[in-house]
C-alpha cells in the first residue's frame, strides 16, 4: 500500500496518552495524515489514543494501522470535540 503523502523523517520526542496512561515514544517520520512511532512495546499501545508532540505541545488523535515489536504506524483522526462546542459563536457583551 502506497501512502498518499510522503512522510518527513524526524526524531521527535512524543507521548502516547489514553485514559491517564502515558507511553513515551519517538516519532521516526510524520506527515499530515500519519506517523511511524518507535515504542518500547508495540503490543502495549492502545488501538486509539492521543499523540502529544512534545516540541510543539500539539495533541493529535491517532489510530494504530500496523504494529511491530518496537514500532507502530498510525493514522491521524479528525479531532472530535463535543463538550463545550457551540452551534453559534458567543455574542459579545457590552
Amino acid at each position: 500500500m502506497r501512502r498518499v503523502e510522503e512522510r518527513t523523517p524526524t526524531l521527535a520526542a512524543a507521548q502516547i496518552t489514553r485514559a491517564g496512561r502515558v507511553i513515551d515514544c519517538v516519532v521516526r517520520d510524520i506527515s499530515a495524515r500519519g506517523a511511524r512511532l518507535r515504542v518500547p512495546d508495540g503490543g502495549a499501545v492502545p488501538q486509539q489514543f492521543e499523540l502529544l508532540l512534545k516540541q510543539t505541545g500539539e495533541y493529535r488523535p491517532a489510530n494504530v494501522r500496523w504494529r511491530r515489536p518496537n514500532e507502530v504506524g498510525v493514522s491521524f483522526m479528525p479531532e472530535r470535540r463535543s463538550f463545550g462546542r457551540r452551534a453559534t459563536p458567543p455574542k459579545p457583551t457590552a
